[in-house]
Order: C-alpha cells, then structure tokens, then sequence
C-alpha cells in the first residue's frame, strides 16, 4: 500500500516549513531571514513532499531567464527524499510538479546535472521523461567559499 503525501509549493509565509525541509534533508539552520527572501524571489522553486505534517521530500529548482528568447528554462537544482520513504513514488511526484509548472508556463526546457553511476537518480529522472542531451556532457565548476 502506497504511503499518502501532498506536495506544495512554499512561498513567502512558508519560512518555518521551508527551514525544517533544510534541517531535516540538509541538515543546515539557515536563518528565518534568509528563507523569506529566499521564498519571495519567484524564480526560486521549493516543493515539498509531506506525509501528515513531516517533510518527507522536497526539490530544488531555478527559473533561469534566456537572452535569446522569453521562454524560460527551469534548472532542477536538487532532489531528495528521506530514507524511510523512498520508493514510494514522492521523488517522482515531486519532478512530476515541476514538470508540470514548467509546461503550464511555457518553459522552453527542463534540465539536471547528475553522475551516471547515481543510478537512483539516473532512473528517476528516465521514469519522470527526462533524456540525455549528450553522451559526453561535462560540468564544470568553480567555488568561492
């Protein structure tokens, strides 16, 4: 039997809920401050899968503007579930609402960044209609902290 959750989108009056989700799945404290600017900005998207009250899930996303057109992209920055409710179709639901936020705003496109050896997510994001741009694709980055 499948375990019952709902997802939701956070928005700006959502700063305690979205500071639990950072506790509990990234075990930081940021400040009440930070998580309002954070949710007002509407580029930013946080969903949130809960089973009764506990956050059980959640992804990360960021509206990124184009130069060269109006649509949009949607980068899905991060993705995670709690250990004890994984396999119970949340992290699927989960890329499901973004998907379908970004088809109800016209979005141009939808990407991640992921290890092939991370086989979970490899699956997930194949079951969820994501492809694979490019066989040799390869992320660089660089740190500032």
């Amino acid at each position: 039997m499948k375990t019952p959750f709902r997802i939701q989108r956070l928005g700006p009056g959502d700063k305690e809920k979205a500071c639990m989700v950072a506790e509990i799945h990234k075990s930081l404290r940021p400040s009440r401050e930070y998580m309002a600017e954070f949710l007002a900005n509407p580029r930013n998207y946080l969903i949130v899968a809960y089973v009764g009250e506990e956050p059980t899930g959640f992804i990360l996303g960021y509206e990124l503007q184009r130069v060269d057109r109006r649509n949009p992209m949607m980068f899905l920055y991060e993705i995670g579930t709690s250990e004890n409710h994984r396999r119970k179709g949340i992290g699927r639901a989960l890329v499901s609402e973004l998907d379908r936020i970004c088809r109800e705003r016209k979005f141009m496109k939808m990407y991640v960044f992921t290890d092939e050896a991370n086989v979970a997510a490899m699956g997930l994001y194949q079951a969820t209609g994501g492809k694979r741009s490019l066989p040799d694709n390869v992320l660089f980055g660089w740190r500032y902290d």
